[in-house]
């Protein structure tokens, strides 16, 4: 009886995975299917070869085709590297202020970061689109880069405070009894110990950037396009070119994420184990 409930649950266990697996693939599917058939892009009756076509590709990336989105791809990057590294900077020194030195007002200091993140983005978006305006931010590539730092900086902070939190002070203060300076401490003992934390909270914050929609569509107009509003306002409904154009979106996430795939589990299991 035991190893027929044992078989049952295992047997359960593989559907709910299969299950997820589709739920979470079938995007990827239909992308890839979409972008590369070609009965989409001919009038002919559906023919029992496939023959798949990489002209939507083609297109999306030469300029003057009416769909062309190497501009928007461009602005993307831009916008997400810089955003993503300054707040990497600052969040990465933040967090390590907050948790090795003391000083008066540490804890409210600490709640402090993380109350910016209590309120809703909706609740400052009218407030923020008046400030751009006056300052004449608006529709700039700088003054989104701020916006995003503003918001992604409390967020990382806040979660790398837990990694700068699990490293013992004995460490680092027997680093600096040998002739280290609190800096060269932070760079040289504790940021790599942080290390599997520091790239799982810069994806996640770098996945937010890249693909955020309200900001964007909020704090730009004419002059700075990112790749989401291209892909909702000059690509219609679904068609190939669309398919085609959120495949290119997705991949550098996917690649990142494959890249440091390694970091990516330690870092989420980081601190889990005290001895």
């Amino acid at each position: 009886m035991k190893k027929i409930k044992e078989k049952v649950v295992i047997s359960l266990a593989y559907v709910i995975t299969t299950v997820g697996a589709i739920y979470f693939f079938f995007p990827i599917y239909w992308m890839v299917w979409n972008s590369i058939n070609p009965w989409i892009t001919k009038n002919s009756p559906l023919t029992s070869i496939f023959e798949p076509t990489f002209s939507w590709y083609e297109l999306i990336f030469t300029p003057g085709s009416g769909i062309y989105i190497g501009p928007y791809l461009t602005t993307s990057l831009i916008i997400t590297l810089s955003s993503t590294t300054v707040i990497a900077v600052l969040g990465s020194l933040g967090a390590y202020g907050l948790t090795k030195l003391d000083f008066r007002f540490r804890d409210k200091l600490t709640l402090l970061v993380l109350s910016q993140r209590l309120l809703p983005t909706f609740a400052f978006l009218i407030p923020l689109w008046l400030l751009y305006r006056y300052t004449h931010l608006y529709d700039t590539m700088l003054g989104l880069i701020i916006a995003y730092i503003a918001w992604g900086l409390p967020f990382f902070t806040w979660l790398m405070l837990g990694f700068f939190s699990e490293i013992p002070k004995e460490i680092e203060e027997s680093a600096m009894v040998d002739g280290l300076s609190r800096l060269r401490a932070f760079w040289f003992i504790s940021l790599p110990f942080v290390v599997p934390g520091l790239a799982v909270v810069s994806i996640l914050t770098m996945i937010f950037i890249w693909n955020d929609f309200l900001l964007a569509i909020t704090l730009t107009e004419r002059n700075v396009i990112t790749l989401p509003i291209a892909l909702t306002s000059n690509i219609q409904g679904i068609s190939a070119a669309g398919a085609a154009s959120a495949l290119i979106m997705s991949l550098p996430m996917m690649i990142a994420g494959t890249i440091i795939q390694r970091y990516l589990v330690r870092g989420l299991t980081f601190g889990t184990v005290r001895g």
